[in-house]
């Protein structure tokens, strides 16, 4: 099972150029079982309402239509991922990015993401 970060999210979905060539290959072995977590969403809408990224739907629809397009999951946070979220070391201070670390470890998932940082996490895989 893969949890693609926000960045992988946005580059499969609409700029495929900014996909390496292992995270496309891992994608397309992987159908099926790619997952999304909610707080990309999150990130997604935040992003839009500052005028970072244009979409050409609301970021709700936006988020909706790309996991049904590219056949992906949404994965929920719970309770348990904020947690664990909260106990991770301190070696990056971004929430998103704990979020989707906490998320990759609780249900043992695989990360796709270029971010360098998130490597040094303890007990994360890291595919890019």
């Amino acid at each position: 099972m893969i949890l693609l970060d926000t960045y992988s999210f946005i580059g499969l979905v609409a700029q495929q150029n900014l996909l390496s060539k292992t995270a496309a290959k891992t994608i397309t072995k992987n159908a099926g079982s790619i997952f999304v977590s909610a707080i990309s969403a999150y990130e997604l809408a935040l992003d839009y309402h500052k005028r970072l990224i244009e979409l050409p739907l609301t970021p709700f629809d936006w988020f909706q239509k790309a996991l049904e397009l590219h056949g992906l999951i949404e994965l929920p946070i719970t309770g348990e991922i904020g947690v664990k979220a909260a106990q991770l070391p301190q070696i990056h201070e971004n929430l998103f990015d704990r979020m989707l670390v906490s998320s990759a470890i609780c249900h043992k998932m695989a990360l796709l993401t270029p971010n360098r940082f998130i490597k040094s996490y303890p007990d994360t895989m890291v595919i890019w």
